[in-house]
Order: C-alpha cells, then sequence, then structure tokens
C-alpha cells in the first residue's frame, strides 16, 4: 500500500478548488481527509486506497488528478464529497414590557388614564423615604424615572403641578397584581413558542432561530405584541437579534410599543453610535472610568484592545472586548425558578436604635418565611441580610445552612446573627445611621410533588410592600372624592 504525503502529485491540484486549502493529509494513515473551502462550495474529500468510486458533480480540477483507470500515483482511490452542514442562524428576541408596573395600575385604576403615574414609595408630601419603582411615560416627561428618590419625584411634580400641569399619581406597588399578570403574558408568549428564559416579572428572552429567517422571526414578534395588548391592555416593546446582548439593546431603542430588528451584520455598526452605558453590565463607576479614557460610545471603546480592557477592568474587560463588537454567546436558558424570597424596609428616619432594629428583622423573617410556604417551597438553605446606611453605602451579608430548613427560628436567628455585627464596630465602626434593611432567603428546595406541579412566574427576588395604596397629595381636586 502506498501512503498518500503531502508531497504526492495529488496535492498540486487541491489549490485549484478555491482561495483557501488546508489539506488534513498524514503519512501512513487511510482514509485521509483534505478540508477545502472553494468559492462555491465546502466539502471534505475523503481518499481511501485500493477502491474507486467517482461519485457525480466533482469538481473537474478531482478528476484531473486521476489518470484514465482511476488511479493517482499507481494507486487505486475513492473520492467523496460531502457537503459541511449549515448551521442555521441564531434570532433572539427580547420583549420588555413598557412601564409595567404602571401601566398594570393604570389598566386597573382607568380614573388614572392619561395621567403621569408614579409607583414606588409613599413621598409623604416630600419627606418620604425610598425610591420610584416605575414612572409612566407622562411622568417621565417631568424627569422622573427608576430609582430616583421618591422625595425628588415630588419636587418635580409640584414644579409641574404649579406650571399648570397634571400633577402625579403616587402608588405604591402591588406586587400580587403584577405577579398574577406577568405569569398570563408568559402564557401567551408559550403560544407562540418554546423555548424562553424569564429574565424578570418584566422582561423575557425568545428564541426564534427555528424560524429560519428575520421576517418570520419578525411576524411571530408582531402576533405576540398584538396578542398582549387584546388580551392584557398592555404594550411590549420587542428586540430582535442574533443574540441576546443586542436582542435586549435593541428592545429598548424604540419605546413604548416598539419593535426593533437588527440582524447579524449590522449588530456592530447598530451599537457604535449608542452610549456605553447601553451595553448591560456598565453602570456609573464603569462609565465614570471610560469616561477618563476618553469613551463615551461604544465606537470609542472599540479602540482599546482585549489586553488594555482586561489590564483596566480585570476578567470584566474580556467581556467588554466581546459586547462592544455586538458578542455573545449566552444561550436563552428556559428556567421560571425564583431565585430567592424578601423583604426590605426604608424607615421614616434613619435609626440605630438596636431594639427597633431587631424586632424589623425579626417581623421580616416571619414574613418571608410565609411567602415562601406561598410561594410553593418547602425550604431554604441560604439567609441574606441587606443594610444601606443613611449616606446609602449598602452591604450585604450571608449564611448557608449544611442543610435545607423550613424553621422560622432559624431565619430569625441566622438574621439576627447577620445584622448584629452592624450595630458595633464589626461592620459599622463609625456607628453610622441606617436608612434601610432587608432579609431574603435563597438555594429554594420543593417536596418533590409539589415541585412537578408548582411554576413560578418570574426569577427576580420577591419584595414585598403594602400593596394598593394610593397617595392622594397630589391627586388632582377631580379625583379626591
Amino acid at each position: 500500500m502506498k501512503d498518500l504525503t503531502p508531497s504526492c502529485s495529488f496535492n498540486r491540484f487541491l489549490p485549484k478548488w478555491g482561495p483557501t486549502v488546508r489539506s488534513g493529509f498524514q503519512r501512513g494513515r487511510s482514509p485521509i481527509l483534505a478540508r477545502v473551502s472553494g468559492r462555491d462550495q465546502r466539502a471534505l474529500v475523503r481518499l481511501k486506497v485500493n477502491t474507486l468510486r467517482l461519485t457525480q458533480g466533482l469538481p473537474s480540477c478531482v478528476a484531473a488528478a486521476l489518470d484514465d483507470r482511476g488511479r493517482h500515483g499507481g494507486v487505486r482511490v475513492m473520492i467523496m464529497v460531502v457537503p459541511e452542514p449549515v448551521m442555521p442562524q441564531r434570532i433572539i428576541a427580547h420583549l420588555d414590557m413598557d412601564a409595567f408596573f404602571a401601566a398594570v395600575e393604570e389598566r386597573e385604576r382607568p380614573q388614572f388614564t392619561g395621567l403621569p403615574i408614579v409607583v414606588g414609595a409613599d413621598p409623604l408630601d416630600g419627606s418620604g423615604r425610598g425610591v420610584v419603582s416605575t414612572a409612566n411615560y407622562p411622568a417621565r416627561v417631568y424627569g422622573i424615572h427608576s430609582a430616583l428618590p421618591i422625595s425628588q419625584a415630588w419636587r418635580r411634580s409640584e414644579w409641574a403641578r404649579r406650571q399648570g400641569k397634571p400633577a402625579v399619581v403616587f402608588l405604591r406597588p402591588n406586587f400580587a397584581q403584577y405577579t398574577e399578570t406577568s405569569g398570563r403574558i408568559r402564557a401567551i408568549v408559550e403560544r407562540h413558542a418554546s423555548t424562553i428564559e424569564q429574565a424578570g416579572i418584566d422582561e423575557l428572552y425568545v428564541d426564534l432561530s427555528a424560524t429560519g429567517s428575520y421576517e418570520q422571526a419578525r411576524e411571530i414578534a408582531q402576533a405576540i405584541k398584538r396578542d398582549i395588548a387584546a388580551k392584557e391592555r398592555l404594550t411590549a416593546s420587542i428586540g430582535l437579534g442574533p443574540n441576546k446582548l443586542i436582542a435586549k439593546i435593541a428592545s429598548d431603542a424604540h419605546k413604548p410599543d416598539g419593535l426593533t430588528v437588527v440582524e447579524a451584520q449590522d449588530a456592530e455598526a447598530f451599537l457604535a453610535p449608542l452610549s456605553v452605558r447601553k451595553i448591560p453590565g456598565i453602570g456609573p463607576k464603569t462609565e465614570a472610568a471610560l469616561r477618563q479614557q476618553h469613551v463615551t460610545v461604544v465606537q470609542d471603546l472599540k479602540r482599546f484592545s482585549e489586553v488594555d480592557l482586561v489590564e483596566h477592568f480585570g476578567k470584566w474587560g474580556r467581556a467588554l472586548y466581546e459586547r462592544a463588537r455586538g458578542r455573545d454567546e449566552d444561550p436563552v436558558q428556559e428556567t421560571d425558578e425564583v431565585k430567592s424570597i424578601g423583604e426590605q424596609e426604608t424607615f421614616a428616619r434613619d435609626t440605630l436604635d438596636s431594639q427597633t432594629l431587631m424586632e424589623h428583622i425579626k417581623c421580616m423573617g416571619r414574613d418571608v418565611l410565609a411567602r415562601l410556604a406561598g410561594a410553593g417551597y418547602s425550604s431554604f438553605r441560604t439567609v441574606v441580610v441587606t443594610v444601606r446606611f443613611a449616606d446609602f453605602e449598602t452591604k450585604s451579608r450571608s449564611r448557608t445552612l449544611p442543610r435545607p430548613t423550613d424553621s422560622v427560628k432559624d431565619v430569625e436567628v441566622e438574621a439576627m446573627k447577620l445584622f448584629l455585627p452592624f450595630l458595633d464596630r464589626r461592620e459599622n465602626p463609625r456607628r453610622k445611621l441606617i436608612r434601610l434593611i432587608g432579609v431574603r432567603v435563597e438555594k429554594l428546595g420543593r417536596e418533590e410533588s409539589r415541585h412537578s406541579g408548582a411554576r413560578s412566574s418570574h426569577s427576580k427576588s420577591i419584595r414585598v410592600q403594602d400593596p394598593g395604596h394610593v397617595s392622594s397629595g397630589l391627586l388632582p381636586d377631580l379625583l379626591k372624592d
């Protein structure tokens, strides 16, 4: 048996196949593979000694390598051309409900239709603590947005009222209503697609790669939007892209009630003019660090090599390099499990009174356990305590138990043990007053029989506040009665 080596006469014909040739010939092995990429064809060429079979449609240069008797260098060969499989293009949708909490409130309270609405803490005539959870679009015209201190939201509303504009309606959150609505929205999406990842109570990812084209994916997205509007009287914005990163940014491009499509070849151009804050994961600190390097938009970020970004930001720099180029391999993961259940409370006045704080810790622990059972879970393993000081510095401490438990005593004891250091120099050496405390449990478990039949509608932590409270201080006179 004669070897086919890279120096044999057949090898000189390979370059005729196209501009790129990667030969896989190895001495003394049979069969031998060569991968060839041509202008019109990509194939695997299998050469096997002592046999001859010429398949139809072979490039003429392959036939030219053989003599009239099907021999190559005196050796009979078999040549088979096997087309490489074409991988389907990835098409991911990100659905984001528009001003979700406020939109649900407006739907449930038609007397507020068209008015600026803020869902969040009670403003208490400008002295309230806490922040805005959601502001609808009329409220955003006043400069009110999520995470804005509620006292500032009140002042901006008062300024608008003095200008003769409608005053803001301030509402306390009703999480039970939002969770129920979120579940129905997911059920609508499930009628159109099967691979769904719940990213939050008001957003989810959908893998639409099976549609085969952006045209078909767009039709499905439009059908989802129509069904949500018809059945829930709410609007959603959807982004379509080659990955979760592009889809998420695209869903925010034309809110409210938008549908934005960004195909793979357009992803980098789509990102280039956007603020770096549009890239998920870039917060105020990273933005400030980038601004010092004269980076304000994504195109600026592409001036830096991966090595430069890793040097500045550590492992996050590698992800930043990829995201600036619109690349993201994160799959759509089908999960609907609640990751944690918890409560938090912002005090009317900052305090360091140990009796008051410990009593609140115990009450929140009991409430969390009640919600754990109500959500269909039978146990937890991790207890987390969060403390926010008067200067807004926030710390969290946690402990994971050796085995699952559903004991109220366990959550109370562990929460108090985690919290006590915040009352002395261990965690609070400057004796700062405390503004907010929170307790949550993680690593949740179900009994097997309950796990198979119970499903949760979102994956974010559940935090509870008094639902349904309307702060009437800013309601127009016609709504006060």
